[in-house]
This record gives C-alpha cells, structure tokens and sequence, in this order.
C-alpha cells in the first residue's frame, strides 16, 4: 500500500510540475505565469516531504519554480514599463 501511495504521489508531483511549465510558453499571459508559480510554489514543499530533498523530481520542481518566479519577475517588469 504504502509503495502505492508513493509512486500516486509521485505521479502527482510530475504532473503538477508539467503543468505549472506555463513559463515555457511565450504567449502565457501573467495570470497564466502567476498561477504557474503558485501551483510551483504549493509542490515543492509536497515534493519534499514526500520524496526528500535529495530526489531527481524534488530538485527539478525547485528549478521550475525559479525559472517560473524569474520569468514572472521579467514579465511584470516589461508590463510596468510598457504602462
């Protein structure tokens, strides 16, 4: 069961970390790069406890959040500057 449970949860984890790669997309808007973040943002911590800090899946939903928060940070400046 437990074994189960865990190979669910990491199959979660993947799936919400595919979906969060909005920041990939030139044409996501910024509601679509925020929700990306947030739903990063809302895994990480789930990656972690499940799986620990050391899992492969673990360090490559941290990445994506950064690249996330970093496209975000770029987009919301050209937005504020084109204003």
């Amino acid at each position: 069961m437990a074994s189960t449970t865990f190979r669910s949860t990491s199959a979660s984890v993947a799936d919400k970390a595919r979906a969060a790669e909005a920041y990939n997309d030139p044409s996501a808007t910024l509601d679509d790069l925020r929700e990306s973040v947030t739903t990063l943002e809302d895994t990480a911590p789930i990656a972690r406890r499940v799986l620990g800090s050391a899992h492969p899946l673990t360090k490559a939903v941290a990445a994506y959040l950064q690249d996330a928060q970093a496209a975000l940070r770029a987009r919301e400046e050209t937005a504020s500057s084109s204003a």
